[in-house]
């Protein structure tokens, strides 16, 4: 995948770099992570995945088939997961940026935009302020509406605020205000963003 992604921004930003509606460089929308599950629990890089965890975070990986608990054993395995998985991003995220940076040292790169649906991926997003100019969350209202009253015309605002805090980067939030799963936003919802 690293490789992929460097050899098309070689390919894109010295093509881009100069025209005037060049914005900023932008990553994956909503990228999300699950442990190997099924045939790929047992291919080569589903054994890989699982034997690094345990080496570098001392758990194994939960089962990408889980089901929601609240036993603190799996608790830790979310947490060795969640700890690989962000290291791993964030350290491919800075190398694209670092190649974005030298082929157009005046781009600005967005990393990606971070799915507020029904939670977020527990990462260290103060390391994302390391090397990201602009950060992007893309907040919904609808499924936090429908799951919880009164939450989801929150969500913008909490997203925003929480990664404006702990990135310390200008942020760009991204109004999912459409009907989704069950939920059609009013305008009281846009007052309150």
């Amino acid at each position: 995948w690293q490789k992929t992604a460097l050899r098309e921004i070689r390919r894109i930003v010295p093509r881009y770099r100069y025209v005037p509606y060049r914005n900023y460089y932008t990553g994956v929308d909503e990228p999300m992570f699950f442990p190997p599950f099924g045939p790929a629990e047992k291919s080569t890089l589903g054994k890989r995945f699982f034997a690094d965890i345990q080496r570098q975070y001392g758990q194994p990986s939960p089962r990408g088939d889980a089901k929601p608990t609240a036993d603190p054993a799996e608790g830790l395995k979310w947490l060795a997961f969640n700890r690989m998985t962000g290291d791993r991003y964030i350290k491919l995220r800075t190398e694209q940026t670092r190649l974005i940076k030298q082929l157009d040292p005046n781009g600005l790169v967005s990393p990606n935009s971070y799915a507020f649906i029904d939670g977020f991926i527990p990462w260290d997003y103060t390391r994302f302020g390391e090397f990201a100019d602009v950060i992007e969350v893309d907040p919904y209202t609808s499924y936090d509406e429908v799951q919880t009253p009164g939450r989801g015309r929150y969500n913008h605002g909490f997203g925003t605020k929480l990664f404006g805090d702990l990135t310390g980067k200008r942020i760009r939030t991204i109004i999912q205000a459409f009907p989704y799963r069950g939920y059609d936003p009013l305008p009281e919802d846009v007052w309150t963003w």
